[in-house]
């Protein structure tokens, strides 16, 4: 009898965890390598949104009698709404702006609240005027349509032109598409289908193309209880690119770098009018993306989540952060907690400030200079006092988790090839008991874009480029050029790492050709001018097939010398003078004219995860109310025979 019990036990454990949920992702299990997110801007290939208004420009004042940019300051309400105008001023936003026209065709539905006058043009059919359009108004909100035929690098342009006291807010812009599924809930969030509006693809015949306008979810109206429950959220042309990656680093799309968040109420809200505003420069960084959003698409991906802390976080701001993602992220997922993002660099001037500000503030010193990092100034200050900081985060994360504490990842992060640095930081007051990894950079070539290189750089061929990947010669010994000589730096941080108990990671990782630093005015794109030519020859280079093979090569060797997951920067990105780092160009391009995404993809597919206990769960978030039943009645058919088998054999007459 004991036996029979423990073997119904076990089917219900079988057939409610390990039965994958309809249209739930199941590509991650085992996958190796995570990514970052390119940074939540409009330009960005990424359309992310099935409503694309939250990703358009922050709003432009600009003179209605013509010009751009050269308007009167703007009157805006908490959450970036414009509320009243001055004589001549219109205010503008834009949305799929030099994207490459890569963003869809068709029917685009726009939805708004309150009263004013505005106009949509660029890519349009033909100008869409708000006070002659078709309108119809339900519960207080606008609806009308406008057409997309042949999308450009122009993209849209919505102009307000006049407001009344009921200002012009709320704006959504419903992309054309759907989603297929058996019922508006029950929905597979990967298949993206074409509706009477436009999209692209089909469902099989038991399915149904449910348009995005029936089942978006609405940040103005919904509950956030409803993302992705059932409501869409992720534009599944967005979420299918995503799947293989076992973590997402969400460092850009939380704004990290110079933020200057420092208490919970600080942060993202989902009524802002954009949360497009991320910029790496000091004093003008946005709050980024809202958390709500994050925890979101990990739970749709089954993804574990990286965090990266703001530099001036309070205490306060870091438990209530740890609180809401225990109350929102799945139960299965781990999160990864970083404090900042490259501290040690030179790049991010206010968080360095803040941090040897605090470093002097507590008598921390600076008494022994770096060998490797010579041009880290106060290199060990920033050192300790990151160390320092990053403990006491760690701390309270995991006191937040309490009995869940081994979901939490804590994370101290270094610079791939300064041996010195990584010492401080893990051994400063023995930081390294609070820590669980080690996170270094995986970059290749990033020594290419000094400026030293620039005349060299200028009469090598692509040829000549994947000779230094391959073998090196070009650049001097000890930097993060060959794959053979950043080989050496993972196997030299592995040393520092794994006797101190750390796993090692990559935070980051790929190619890091990079063109912004060389003589010349890419904007005029003049011939001759040096910026735009190698910044050509560093296109030509990543857009070559024998990227995939380096690619690989990196992969293997983290794997080889020690390192675990690896997380590529990053899946997807604008391409320009200041890097060329996503994966993909844009969101819909084929993997086989992508060789950095056919690399990433073919490692996976042909990696396993190799740490112990790396494999994912499979959990049951929602299943096919046929799938249900269909397992629901095996599991009552084997358990009933079973249970009267037993009952049988002791003679218990029913």
């Amino acid at each position: 009898m004991k036996k029979v019990i423990i073997f119904i036990v076990l089917l219900l454990f079988i057939f409610t965890t390990n039965v994958a949920s309809y249209g739930a992702n199941t590509e991650n299990y085992k996958s190796p390598l995570g990514t970052n997110l390119s940074p939540f801007n409009y330009w960005m290939s990424d359309w992310v949104f099935v409503d694309a208004f939250s990703k358009s420009r922050s709003w432009v004042s600009s003179l209605c009698s013509g010009g751009w940019d050269n308007g009167p300051a703007m009157s805006k309400d908490s959450y970036g709404w414009v509320t009243t105008l001055s004589n001549d001023q219109c205010v503008e936003t834009l949305i799929f702006k030099d994207m490459g026209g890569h963003y869809p065709s068709g029917q685009y539905v726009i939805l708004w609240e309150g009263d004013g006058t505005f106009i949509i043009f660029g890519d349009t059919d033909s100008v869409f005027m708000s006070q002659w359009a078709a309108t119809t108004t339900t519960n207080g909100i606008k609806r009308s349509t406008f057409t997309v035929q042949n999308p450009t690098n122009s993209g849209l342009d919505l102009k307000i032109t006049s407001l009344t006291a009921s200002y012009l807010k709320n704006f959504r812009v419903i992309m054309p598409g759907g989603v297929c599924g058996t019922s508006t809930s029950n929905l597979d969030y990967f298949a993206y289908c074409q509706s009477s509006r436009g999209g692209s693809g089909s469902c099989s015949s038991d399915q149904t193309c449910y348009d995005f306008e029936q089942i978006y979810w609405d940040r103005f109206v919904d509950s956030t209880s409803t993302m992705n429950n059932p409501k869409v959220v992720f534009h599944p042309a967005f979420l299918s690119k995503l799947k293989k990656y076992r973590a997402i680093r969400y460092m850009t799309w939380a704004a990290v770098t110079n933020s200057s968040v420092q208490n919970w109420s600080d942060r993202a809200n989902i009524n802002q009018q954009t949360y497009a505003d991320f910029n790496w420069t000091a004093g003008q960084q946005g709050k980024g993306m809202p958390y709500e959003f994050i925890t979101s698409l990990s739970n749709m991906l089954n993804t574990d989540v990286w965090l990266n802390i703001p530099a001036k976080s309070t205490d306060s701001y870091n438990n209530q952060l740890a609180t809401f993602m225990k109350d929102n992220l799945s139960s299965n997922l781990k999160i990864y907690v970083e404090y900042s993002n490259e501290v040690f660099s030179t790049d991010y001037s206010d968080d360095r400030s803040y941090m040897i500000s605090k470093a002097t503030e507590l008598g921390i010193t600076n008494d022994n200079p770096f060998v490797a990092g010579t041009y880290l100034t106060d290199g060990y200050k920033i050192a300790r006092y990151y160390s320092k900081r990053a403990g006491e985060i760690h701390s309270i994360w995991r006191n937040v988790f309490s009995d869940q504490s081994n979901r939490i990842i804590r994370v101290l992060a270094t610079f791939l090839i300064d041996y010195a640095y990584t010492q401080e930081v893990l051994d400063y007051n023995n930081a390294y008991q609070n820590a669980d990894v080690l996170a270094t950079g995986g970059y290749f070539m990033g020594t290419l874009y000094r400026t030293e290189y620039e005349n060299t750089i200028l009469t090598m061929t692509v040829d000549n480029m994947f000779d230094e990947i391959n073998n090196g010669g070009v650049v001097a010994q000890g930097s993060q050029s060959a794959l053979a000589e950043i080989n050496d730096s993972y196997t030299h941080q592995y040393s520092l790492a794994n006797p101190r108990g750390l796993r090692l990671v990559a935070y980051e990782g790929g190619q890091h050709l990079v063109a912004t630093r060389f003589t010349g005015d890419y904007d005029n794109e003049e011939d001759g001018d040096n910026q735009n030519v190698i910044y050509n020859k560093f296109l030509a280079v990543n857009r070559d097939s024998r990227m995939k093979s380096a690619y690989i090569t990196n992969f293997t060797n983290f794997k080889n010398a020690g390192g675990h997951e690896f997380l590529h920067f990053n899946n997807g990105d604008y391409v320009n003078i200041y890097g060329i780092f996503g994966a993909l160009e844009y969101q819909t391009q084929d993997r086989n004219a992508a060789p950095k995404y056919d690399g990433i993809m073919t490692f996976i597919e042909q990696n396993d995860c190799w740490w112990t206990s790396c494999d994912r769960s499979i959990t049951t978030t929602k299943a096919t109310p046929a799938l249900n039943l269909f397992w629901i009645f095996v599991f009552l058919s084997i358990s009933s025979a079973l249970l009267l088998l037993a009952l049988r054999r002791l003679k218990i007459k029913l």
